[in-house]
């Protein structure tokens, strides 16, 4: 059906395996915890027995923590399939390369007589850390500032309204766009000010904002008490439950466009004039009730598409297959904005189309069908698993203590029952019941 995974031992469960034993101290208390903590680590094995131990990252407190949260088995399995690394497999040669340290690499490079521009060798300015971080910071506030008071600031609105109703891998994956939007951003010459709106995120969704989302709650590291409260940046993007009125003129096309991969009508050749307000939606558009097209459709507005088969032929496929990420969608956008020009914008943030051969072609097929197989093995495991704690609860009930003090083995006597069957009670007709009423009445008369 499928080529066998590459055999690697699989040794049994260990340490390194499990959480860690502060986390199991505040974690797995109640007999239900450690349950569900043995049905994790069963489920673990079945992806190492799928898919190989070697391309999986390794298992943290907080991905532990998640887990334990999960009560689905199909949310469970989008998640240990994001645990593994897509990445292309390296060599032993490459990985020993890897782990040489840069600083030995450049003295050996700059004894051999080669130029070498890194830290301590031919460098003019010496900037790193948070006197970096605090430079491009003051850098990111005085170009957003400068825009303003120029009149020529642009608001990009995220939609954000669908987020919450995704499952746990697609919410991941936008939240981390979030993150990766700011940081683009955030370097960009000509940044937006950027606002997220109509986020309305559970709890599940709030828990992944407080692990991806730096800008708002900075690094773990930072999150700790003994660090003190984290400082946002003045320039963060603001995070509101508040619809997309209240930041933008939404009816005005020559103010406000909204860009949706579902939409029939093209951007523009040109911007407008009075552009203000740009608006993506963070959505999943193979949905259509979940869609930006659906979400511009409820707040009556008139959405467009990036022209890529008028401008970009030979990446039109993009215009059907949905695969740019937000901060993709932001960068042509602002290309577009500031230079007027569809092709140079599209070409500038979207990579060539690669076409791929047999062998990898083959290699893709056979992952999504280890995939496919892997959720449904999670299904059976899940099934069986409940079918054999309702057995035990059958049996913990049948073996009950009763008043007298014996055991419950059989189950109790049925008053309707006469030599063990079941009797069978006498249903009356409504021609009997009229009968029988109409010779009442007679007697009482």
């Amino acid at each position: 059906m499928f080529s066998q995974a590459p055999h690697q031992q699989q040794p049994s469960t260990s340490a390194a395996e499990l959480p860690s034993p502060s986390f199991l101290r505040q974690n797995v208390k109640t007999e239900r915890q450690k349950e569900k903590l043995a049905q994790l680590v069963a489920e673990m094995q079945m992806l190492r027995e799928f898919f190989g131990g070697g391309d999986l990252r390794e298992f943290t407190d907080d991905d532990w923590e998640a887990l334990l949260e999960m009560r689905y088995s199909n949310e469970r399995a989008d998640y240990l399939l994001s645990m593994r690394s897509v990445e292309k497999e390296e060599t032993q040669a490459e990985m020993e390369k890897e782990d040489e340290k840069i600083s030995v690499l450049n003295q050996r490079k700059y004894d051999a007589g080669e130029m070498v521009y890194a830290r301590h060798f031919n460098e003019y300015i010496e900037l790193y850390g948070q006197d970096f971080r605090n430079f491009i910071e003051n850098t990111h506030g005085a170009r957003i500032l400068s825009r303003e008071r120029l009149d020529e600031a642009i608001q990009l609105l995220v939609d954000c309204r669908y987020v919450p109703r995704y499952p746990l891998r697609m919410q991941r994956r936008l939240i981390e766009n979030f993150q990766t939007l700011y940081e683009k951003n955030w370097a960009s010459r000509e940044p937006f000010r950027i606002s997220f709106a109509n986020f309305r995120p559970d709890q599940q969704c709030a828990a992944l904002m407080k692990r991806y989302l730096l800008f708002l709650y900075g690094p773990k590291r930072l999150q700790s008490e003994r660090s003190g409260p984290f400082q946002q940046s003045l320039f963060a993007p603001s995070v509101s439950p508040q619809e997309l009125s209240h930041f933008a003129n939404c009816r005005d096309p020559e103010e406000t466009l909204y860009v949706s991969w579902r939409a029939v009508r093209f951007l523009p050749d040109r911007p407008p004039m009075n552009l203000k307000n740009i608006i993506i939606c963070a959505s999943d558009d193979r949905d259509l009730v979940a869609s930006s097209a659906s979400a511009a459709a409820a707040d009556r507005i008139i959405p467009y598409r990036i022209p890529f088969e008028r401008y970009a032929p030979h990446y039109g496929h993009l215009g059907t297959k949905l695969t740019l990420p937000l901060h993709a969608i932001a960068g042509i956008m602002g290309d577009w904005v500031r230079t007027g020009d569809w092709t140079s914008a599209i070409a500038d943030h979207v990579g060539p189309r690669r076409v791929l051969t047999p062998d990898e072609m083959a290699k893709r097929d056979d992952g999504l069908k280890r995939e496919e197989f892997f959720k449904l093995a999670m299904k059976d495991f899940e099934v069986s698993r409940r079918r054999d704690e309702v057995d035990r609860r059958n049996v913990a009930t049948r073996a009950m203590p009763l008043e007298g003090g014996t055991q419950m083995r059989h189950r109790r006597a049925n008053p309707e029952e006469v030599d063990g069957k079941t009797k069978r009670k006498h249903r009356y007709t409504r021609e009997e019941r009229n009968a029988r009423r109409a010779a009442e009445a007679a007697a009482g008369n």
